[in-house]
Formats: structure tokens, C-alpha cells, sequence
């Protein structure tokens, strides 16, 4: 009887110390793993590509595509050098599309290897920039840029032509100072392609041609108006393809709801703005489009005191993430999308004050001051 027992306490102890050695080997391998990042394959890119859509309307970012985001981060320098030109943009295209704003460290190094393949670049990554580069509010180094929109500018003849129009837009939404000169070879070189293009062109890229260049100062919109009334006559003509116009605005031939929200929350902050203009005119997804910032309709336009008010989805904003894919959502993290940012410079520079509602501050809506909210969000607008 002991013997037996004797043998089966052997027995015991050894399959315990074997689990605790495949315990602490799995441990070994979970630290590893953290520490030595594992290479990103190409497939890995695009399928969170495809994940992007919904992943970035979440409210949380799950913990698999953080972690994800941590192994892209960490990876070594050494591999991004490796990356082709079409690799490389893939990276930045993940970026805009999960509405990511990277580690200033980690973006500082990479843009060096996008900045490498420019010389190199073929329309089609011209195209890939753009359209990336229109979604994301990421600030690019002065050099980058520069060298940029010199090969954009020797090269432009060359596009085709929604490439033609993409880059060119992308560079007015972000409020590029082009010379008078540049943006007349631009604006001409646009206007010819659409003449000689034969066949249908997609419709997003014509309206948004057109609605960038409302964002062309008053000044040079004044000098270059010939040649773009020319431009804006063949944005028109190609529109006319799918029995569609410039004057029927941003949304037609789209999917839309003419419903903006039925959130009660902001079925309450609409209640609270006729409680503090009682007399003024509400106009609810007001859009003009031959009026300045009003192309695309506004959620709310409060007549007098001139007020737009915008109920923004999480879309609208991009988030900061750090290198171990921590993500920053909190209201001073967030940085709104270029065509916003540009819609409101020039609904400013007309009189109007912009109040947006991000969802960080609709969580706290009922503690706040609207009129002291509408005051930190339009600081040089004189008091209404």
C-alpha cells in the first residue's frame, strides 16, 4: 500500500513540475512576443483594411486591433525600409481608414520611408495619397510637402483624370498656399482633361472638386475666376452623365436620410437653443448650394445669430494612439477631419459661429454651458 503510494506521488509531482514548465514556457513565449514584435504581413494590412469600416465607428477599440496597432508600431525600423512604395501607402491608408492619428516618434521615422519612394511613385500611388490624405487631419513635415507638390506639379500632365482631380482637391482641403501661377495650371489642366475625357467619370470626385474650390481665398477665387467658371461649366457637363447637377448640392445621387439624428439627446439640445433664441428661425439640414460652406447641408442652421450646429458621429474625428495601442478619445484628443475643418474656416470667415457636438461632449450634455461652449468653439467670433 505505501509502495503504491509512494509511486503515485512520484507521479504527481512530476506531471506538476511538467506543467509548471509548459506554464512558464508560455509566459516565456507571451514576453517574447511583446518584446519582439512579429513581422506584419501583407494579408494582416488588408484584412484590418476591410475591418476599418466598422472598427472605427466602435465606440471602444477592441483589444485584438490595439494589440495590432502595437505590433505595427513597434516593429523595427530596419523593415519599413523594406517596404515598396504601394506597402508603404497601405500603412497610411490603415491610418486614415480606422481614423487613427499615430506616435509622433513612429510617424516621424515612417513618413522618412514614404518620403524615400516619392521619386519613384506611379499615378495609381499618387491617387492612393490623395485619397487617403483627404480623410486624415495628419500634419506632414515641410520637406515632405514641398517635395511633394513639386513632383505633383511635374507630373499632373501625366494623371488621369480623376487623379488629376483627387490630388488636386485633396491639397485645397487641406488649405495648400498655392501661387496664383500653380493654381491656374491646375485649374486648366483639369478643365482640358474633362473635355477630352470621353465615357462617365465617378461622381464623388467632381463634387468635391467643386466644393474645394469654395476653399480658395476670396482674393484668388476673385484673380483666377475665368478659369474657374471654365472648370466649374465641365464639373457640371460630366455631372450631367448621370442626370445629376452642381446645383442640386453634396448629396445627390447618394444614399441619404433626410433624418438627422433621433438621438434625444440632441432632440434636447435643440429644445434648449429654441429656449435660448426664442425668436429665431430654425432650418434643420439647410443647404444651399451657391452659398459658402452650405454645398453639403448642416444638421441645424440657427437664421439669426447665424449659428450652425453640427451632431458629429465618431467618423468625424480622428483619435490619437500611443506606441503600445493605448487609443485617446477624450474631447482634447480628438481632431476633427480635414473637409470639416475646412467647412468651418470659411462659414467662419462669412460670420457664422459652428457649434459641434463630438460624442465625448454628448455624453456630458446635460452639464454643459451651451452658451459658454459656443463661445470656447468660435473665440475670435464677437459676442452673440
Amino acid at each position: 500500500m505505501f509502495t503504491r503510494f509512494a509511486v503515485l506521488l512520484i507521479l504527481f509531482a512530476g506531471s506538476f513540475s511538467q506543467a509548471a514548465l509548459q506554464c512558464k514556457e508560455l509566459f516565456v513565449v507571451e514576453t517574447l512576443a511583446l518584446d519582439t514584435p512579429t513581422k506584419i504581413q501583407p494579408a494582416e494590412i488588408q484584412q484590418m483594411l476591410k475591418h476599418s469600416r466598422d472598427g472605427s465607428r466602435e465606440k471602444t477599440v477592441r483589444r485584438a486591433y490595439r494589440e495590432f496597432f502595437s505590433r505595427v508600431f513597434n516593429q523595427p525600423v530596419s523593415s519599413y525600409a523594406k517596404l515598396s512604395a504601394s506597402e508603404a501607402l497601405d500603412y497610411l491608408s490603415l491610418l486614415a481608414q480606422w481614423r487613427f492619428l499615430p506616435p509622433e516618434v513612429w510617424n516621424a521615422e515612417f513618413l522618412k520611408t514614404i518620403e524615400s519612394h516619392l521619386d519613384t511613385w506611379t499615378p495609381r500611388d499618387y491617387l492612393t495619397f490623395a485619397l487617403q490624405r483627404k480623410l486624415t487631419p495628419l500634419e506632414l513635415p515641410g520637406s515632405f510637402l514641398q517635395h511633394y507638390r513639386k513632383n505633383l506639379r511635374d507630373l499632373f500632365g501625366r494623371f488621369d483624370t480623376t487623379t488629376q482631380l483627387e490630388t488636386f482637391s485633396t491639397e485645397l482641403y487641406h488649405g495648400s498656399k498655392w501661387g496664383v501661377e500653380d493654381l491656374a495650371f491646375f485649374v486648366v489642366s483639369i478643365t482640358q482633361s474633362l473635355q477630352t475625357k470621353s465615357g462617365k467619370l465617378q461622381i464623388k470626385p467632381l463634387k468635391e472638386t467643386y466644393r474645394a474650390l469654395f476653399f480658395l481665398t476670396a482674393s484668388e477665387r476673385q484673380t483666377l475666376a475665368p478659369v474657374i467658371q471654365d472648370l466649374i461649366v465641365q464639373l457640371d457637363n460630366k455631372l450631367a452623365d448621370y442626370g445629376l447637377a452642381l446645383a442640386d448640392g453634396g448629396v445627390s445621387g447618394s444614399k441619404y436620410s433626410g433624418s438627422t439624428t433621433t438621438d434625444p439627446r440632441y432632440v434636447s439640445l435643440v429644445m434648449d437653443l429654441h429656449m435660448l433664441y426664442p425668436r429665431a428661425q430654425f432650418k434643420s439640414e439647410f443647404s444651399n448650394p451657391e452659398q459658402q460652406g452650405f454645398f453639403d447641408p448642416v444638421d441645424l442652421l440657427i437664421v439669426e445669430p447665424r449659428l450652425v450646429i453640427e451632431w458629429d458621429g465618431a467618423h468625424h474625428y480622428f483619435r490619437k494612439m500611443d506606441l503600445d495601442g493605448t487609443v485617446h478619445a477624450e474631447q482634447g484628443d480628438l481632431v476633427l477631419r480635414p473637409a470639416d475643418q475646412a467647412r468651418d474656416r470659411i462659414l467662419r470667415a462669412s460670420g457664422y459661429r459652428i457649434l459641434r457636438i463630438s460624442p465625448p461632449v454628448a455624453k456630458q450634455l446635460d452639464f454643459i454651458d451651451i452658451p459658454a461652449l459656443i463661445k470656447e468653439q468660435n473665440p475670435e467670433s464677437p459676442p452673440l
